[in-house]
């Protein structure tokens, strides 16, 4: 089984007033500066376990990772009980990842968690203290970029809340499209081939800073619902989601967690 946490980019100036898509040069505002700093502490908090530097700290540990949450070793193993995951390629099911200590006694984490990014500047930037906690390169990843909206980037809300294709837009998210832009299923499906791989590889997590509508599709595919209940998903500014994926299966294990910086 394979962890994957899909986080949202932390604030900007713009958010809520501009549809920015894939305008360049989005920067975080201090407040999402101080979001994704808060995000990274308690993600790097959660994944504790999977920076354990050696066999014998992995040991000592008190808790156990199970089904996305970390818990008392007697609730995990009830937990377990009432749900259990079928990973049948997976050691051990739920429980720790043991991972190879790091050599010459450093205490340096090499845990290997990934944390791939959107190409978007406020991805990158929302990643960044991800990546600096982690001991992680930010890998760039087009599966995980915004949806081109075509001729509505840079417009603002108030200004589209008049057209009919962007009233069509929200209303029929599974076969709208925006004026020469990528429909919402064409997004799902390059984010879905990205989770797919993922979940072929048996390895420590992996963090995909992405977009809200791109998390949206993401969610909505491993659920198997319909685009057009992307509504009915709150997937706010520095929050993350968790699915657990393994071959030939998958699970939601959380939406929408978030903390406050």
């Amino acid at each position: 089984m394979r962890r994957v946490f899909l986080v949202r980019h932390a604030s900007h100036d713009r958010l809520g007033k501009v549809l920015c898509g894939r305008m360049p040069d989005v920067s975080l505002s201090a407040q999402g500066r101080a979001e994704a700093e808060a995000m990274a502490t308690a993600l790097a908090r959660r994944l504790a376990p999977d920076l354990h530097t050696s066999p014998a700290e992995q040991d000592r540990a008190p808790l156990l990772v199970l089904a996305g949450r970390r818990e008392e070793p007697e609730v995990a193993q009830q937990e377990a009980l009432r749900y259990p995951l079928r990973a049948p390629d997976s050691q051990g099911g739920g429980e720790r990842t043991r991972l190879a200590p790091v050599s010459d006694g450093e205490r340096t984490p090499r845990s290997g968690i990934r944390v791939l990014s959107s190409p978007q500047t406020r991805t990158h930037e929302t990643a960044a203290p991800l990546a600096q906690k982690l001991a992680a390169a930010i890998e760039t990843a087009d599966e995980i970029n915004e949806i081109e909206f075509g001729a509505w980037t840079g417009r603002a809300f108030a200004e589209l809340a008049s057209d009919p294709a962007w009233v069509a837009w929200n209303a029929e998210r599974a076969t709208a499209r925006p004026p020469g832009g990528e429909s919402m299923g064409e997004a799902q499906a390059r984010a879905l081939r990205l989770l797919d791989r993922l979940g072929r590889e048996e390895g420590p997590p992996a963090i995909l800073v992405s977009h809200a509508d791109t998390i949206r599709a993401a969610l909505l595919g491993v659920l198997g619902l319909s685009l057009d209940a992307y509504d009915r998903l709150v997937v706010a500014p520095s929050s993350w989601s968790e699915l657990a994926l393994w071959p030939g299966g998958n699970r939601v294990v959380s939406i929408n967690e978030r903390v406050s910086p």
